[in-house]
């Protein structure tokens, strides 16, 4: 069926640049947080020509050189699943070795597993993402079931800067983690403040210091901090503006055991066929009182 989507967008102008937010609502029940830059390089003279290791000329008539620089995002996920009693886990990806058979042509047959880990505590749970340890991030309730929401981004974002630099020691350490997990507190509403360019090595708020005190995580008021980011070296071709293509991010929030079945099965847009022998209430595609337009039978073969 086709996707019909419901999006919120709001733009935010940054000094030189502006970043289109998009908040998409689809009909699976998965939201999807979005963010394109564009807007117009800031260049630098081009002196001496001793060295390119801060960016191209991108202008020969002006010999004006677009310094490299990075464009880092951190969400706030304030999730509550069924209420406010939440836990966090990660299902953690692996191979395991399983005995020989004939399927395998007698060698040793490695297999993908999973495990479920709890996350019980802050530390635990500011997790630096690594591609050599696949991983699934879940907030779940704590019925039988577990419904949840999984957090997931393909744009996790690597600074290259060590863990020494004094930004990220100050008010950027928030761009350190790819994914940090907290207790609810009303005093940590943000992970900077808006002072943090005036002195960002000394910031009203740091936020290592919401994961400091390594509260426990069980059955509490979770919030979700995710960090998404891209590094941009500009091109001839950023001139005039930036073009959004290839810098857009995301973040999605995808349910996880959350529904009894897909929600869009609901849809007046979907055609389901099933076998003249499959028993199939009205129900199970349409719900009352969703659509003006009256129910219709699915087509059988």
């Amino acid at each position: 069926m086709p996707d019909s989507v419901l999006i919120v967008r709001q733009i935010l102008t940054v000094w030189n640049y502006d970043y289109i937010f998009d908040y998409v609502f689809h009909q699976s029940g998965l939201i999807e947080l979005k963010v394109s830059s564009t807007g117009y390089v800031a260049v630098t003279n081009y002196l001496d020509g001793s060295t390119i290791k801060h960016g191209y000329i991108i202008n020969d008539h002006w010999m004006a050189t677009a310094n490299l620089h990075q464009h880092i995002f951190n969400f706030k996920l304030d999730l509550d699943i069924k209420g406010t009693k939440n836990n966090f886990k990660t299902i953690n990806l692996k191979s395991e070795e399983f005995p020989a058979n004939n399927f395998s042509g007698g060698n040793p047959w490695p297999q993908m597993v999973m495990e479920e880990f709890l996350v019980k505590n802050e530390h635990d749970a500011a997790i630096r993402y690594s591609f050599d340890k696949p991983k699934f991030y879940v907030v779940y309730d704590n019925t039988l079931n577990q419904s949840g929401y999984r957090i997931l981004s393909n744009h996790f974002h690597n600074t290259a800067l060590p863990d020494s630099s004094p930004l990220l020691m100050g008010g950027a350490s928030w761009v350190k983690y790819q994914l940090a997990v907290t207790k609810f507190k009303e005093s940590e509403r943000t992970t900077i403040s808006e002072f943090v360019q005036g002195d960002p090595f000394n910031p009203a708020v740091k936020f290592d210091d919401f994961i400091a005190d390594n509260d426990t995580l069980e059955s509490e008021d979770l919030v979700a901090w995710v960090t998404v980011g891209l590094h941009h070296i500009p091109t001839y071709e950023d001139l005039p503006v930036t073009t959004t293509p290839g810098k857009t991010l995301s973040v999605i929030l995808a349910p996880f055991n959350f529904f009894e079945k897909d929600p869009a099965i609901h849809s007046r847009d979907a055609a389901v066929f099933f076998h003249e022998l499959t028993n199939i209430t009205d129900s199970y595609l349409h719900l009352d009182n969703t659509c003006t337009v009256p129910n219709e039978k699915p087509s059988v073969y």
